[in-house]
């Protein structure tokens, strides 16, 4: 992450301002078989069906939950650094992963829908994107 951070840098050394750089975290998906183009099985379904992890939906959310956690807190917020202008855009619980709701967030087990998206957007990128005049 450190070589990508430098490269981004180097690649905008010639402009008068740091420019920031984001990092987007990811939110907790639910691996409920659905993929992104209908023609096979999802593909983290697939993935942990093959390792033999316990079939059940609630647990499958849960080995979920705390995978995207550890990317969250042990990877990419370890790079946030306002004072460098690095930002950690961290969205989780921001969509659904209730039974009863989260296909209205996910257009899949790994992409969120048109609404999905907006509601990211709105609670976790636009208030970091605001103080650069990115977004209004």
């Amino acid at each position: 992450m450190n070589g990508i951070i430098r490269t981004i840098r180097w690649a905008y050394r010639k402009t008068t301002w740091l420019q920031p750089i984001f990092l987007n975290g990811y939110d907790y998906p639910v691996p409920d078989g659905r993929s992104f183009t209908h023609a096979h099985g999802g593909w983290v379904t697939t993935m942990m069906d093959e390792a033999g992890v316990n079939p059940d939906l609630g647990y499958r959310k849960e080995v979920l939950r705390r995978l995207m956690d550890a990317i969250n807190e042990q990877v990419l917020a370890e790079f946030h650094s306002p004072i460098e202008r690095v930002f950690h855009v961290d969205s989780r619980g921001v969509l659904s992963n209730d039974d009863s709701s989260y296909a209205q967030d996910w257009d899949n087990e790994l992409y969120p829908s048109s609404a999905g998206f907006r509601k990211i957007l709105e609670r976790a990128w636009f208030p970091l994107l605001r103080p650069f005049g990115i977004v209004s």
